[in-house]
């Protein structure tokens, strides 16, 4: 199944997921009632998470959230699936995450997947795909430069996986993705 993620996105001053989006403001985690617990086996570790935009994600995705810096190797981030989303307001509701996370982070979603292609529709200068937060022009994450015109894209081989997808380019930007799920 080919599945978009969004639509049109626009870039930022700065890089960004493909598959992801910011927290607008602080999560709150909710413990096991009965337990005090907020490990994932616990029955109600779930956390309500503000984004700035709900669209894309699904009830049962896996996604990671993490402050930017924490999305290159080594990095750590909390993992949990969607249980609720509230388009309305822009409420995602996860469970089995361990922590409460702030503003500005980012929500991530880290399905595997087939292929993931990534098409640019206009940029004024390339755009730069890697697996790391940390992407730009010159950065060794960096594996793939989707050059002008639109309509120049990137596809993946097998194994993706959608949490590793990071763009950068130049503010105001425009490029789709979207993946084939398994």
């Amino acid at each position: 199944m080919i599945r978009n993620f969004v639509g049109i996105q626009t870039l930022g001053a700065t890089s960004m997921p493909a598959f992801g989006t910011t927290l607008v403001g602080p999560s709150s985690l909710a413990t096991d009632r009965h337990t005090r617990n907020t490990q994932p086996s616990s029955q109600d570790s779930l956390s309500l998470i503000p984004v700035t935009s709900a669209a894309g994600f699904r009830i049962g995705d896996r996604v990671l959230v993490a402050p930017k810096a924490n999305y290159k190797f080594g990095g750590q981030q909390d993992q949990g699936f969607i249980q609720q989303i509230d388009f309305v307001n822009n409420i995602v509701t996860v469970q089995g995450l361990l922590r409460a996370h702030a503003n500005a982070e980012y929500l991530v979603l880290n399905e595997d997947a087939i292929q993931v292609i990534i098409s640019t529709l206009s940029a004024a200068n390339p755009l730069y795909v890697g697996n790391q937060s940390t992407v730009a022009a010159g950065d060794g994450s960096v594996f793939d430069v989707l050059n002008q015109p639109s309509g120049n894209k990137h596809q993946s081989g097998p194994g993706a996986k959608t949490g590793e997808y990071w763009i950068a380019g130049t503010a105001a930007d425009q490029f789709v993705s979207y993946f084939i799920c398994l």
